[in-house]
């Protein structure tokens, strides 16, 4: 149990023990996390692996919501795996110590599954909200503005709530260091957080004698996950590697190296490692050429120092590592993501 005695490796150990018995149809991890055991009976927290002091806390304290939070991790692993069906890594996950996964590392697919998982948490909190499925919350705020066309009525979904408990409970481990990978996980928590919220719309319905649509009533729903999910792909597609400023520990781009010389730049919104798309790892692996249930291992990360992601990896590597930059919903500026220094995730 030391291997995992740190507060980063318990998160890490929480979602791949939670999401992994759905991968590989264990009986004993369904029944250590079955939600509806959760909500009856707010003592089985304790059985729930891989937790913090302060989690089972919010876990023992908030058993309903708790239901939903790993249905939402469940579904956001689900949306994974089919965003990556045809790649050598497809979205398996392992418990630490079972081999190495892209999780390990601070990789473009681990900043991938945080921001999904961090999205499909407060995506089922919210549409749980809004059905007056938990104790803690109703319908979402609707807004205030006035339209001629319609009226904002009905009941929105709480993405607000959901929003709020899924930081408190996902970000809690993170929030205690601030290494590079920390920054890194809970920027990326952020970024699946703030893409939901973005992607809400309006849903309306008609009244009026024979659907004559008198009058309108509309309220705002999240996105269809499945279509979420595919936006967030689309940004994990354009991601770029960073690395951090060594004073402040700011995330920076870590642009290609050219004749030796490398550029950086400040960037405000989400951070992503990787390799390139396609670009073979030494053992041989090509990502162009999925594999189903297929694990990729990188290079061991205990020559990295406290600035530059991989830095010492062989120069064939490094010609492989792709720009990583996911952009900010709002502003549309880069984001960065970069060293991970000693410290697993």
């Amino acid at each position: 149990m030391a291997r995992f005695s740190t507060p980063t490796h318990r998160l890490e150990m929480f979602m791949c023990i939670v999401i992994s018995e759905m991968l590989m149809n264990s009986s004993r991890l369904l029944s250590e996390t079955d939600p509806s055991r959760i909500t009856s009976n707010p003592s089985a927290c304790s059985v729930i692996p891989g937790l913090s002091t302060k989690q089972r806390e919010m876990c023992i304290y908030h058993p309903d919501t708790m239901k939903f939070l790993i249905d939402g991790l469940r579904m956001a692993i689900s949306e994974c795996q089919q965003a990556f069906r045809d790649q050598v890594w497809n979205c398996t996950l392992t418990a630490p110590g079972i081999g190495t996964t892209p999780l390990k590392v601070a990789s473009k697919e681990s900043a991938f599954v945080y921001a999904i998982a961090s999205a499909g948490v407060s995506h089922s909190l919210a549409k749980a909200c809004a059905k007056g499925l938990i104790e803690d919350c109703g319908c979402g705020p609707i807004p205030s503005s006035l339209s001629n066309k319609f009226v904002w009525s009905g009941c929105s979904d709480n993405v607000r709530y959901g929003n709020s408990f899924g930081r408190r409970f996902i970000d809690m481990n993170d929030k205690v260091h601030s290494d590079a990978r920390a920054l890194m996980n809970l920027h990326n928590n952020r970024v699946g957080r703030r893409l939901l919220a973005a992607q809400m719309a309006k849903e309306c319905k008609c009244h009026g004698v024979s659907g004559s649509c008198v009058t309108k009533t509309c309220w705002r729903v999240v996105p269809k996950f499945d279509e979420f999910s595919q936006v967030l792909k689309h940004k994990y597609d354009i991601a770029q590697q960073v690395t951090v400023q060594p004073h402040d520990m700011s995330l920076m781009i870590r642009e290609p190296v050219f004749d030796g010389k490398r550029t950086e730049r400040y960037l405000k919104d989400r951070e992503t490692n990787r390799r390139g798309r396609g670009a073979p790892w030494p053992n041989g692996c090509n990502a162009r050429h999925g594999t189903h249930g297929a694990e990729l291992h990188p290079p061991a990360l205990s020559a990295v120092n406290n600035n530059v992601l991989w830095n010492n990896l062989s120069s064939r590597l490094q010609r492989g590592l792709a720009q990583s930059v996911f952009y900010d919903i709002q502003k549309e500026e880069r984001l960065n993501f970069g060293n991970t220094g000693n410290r697993a995730q």
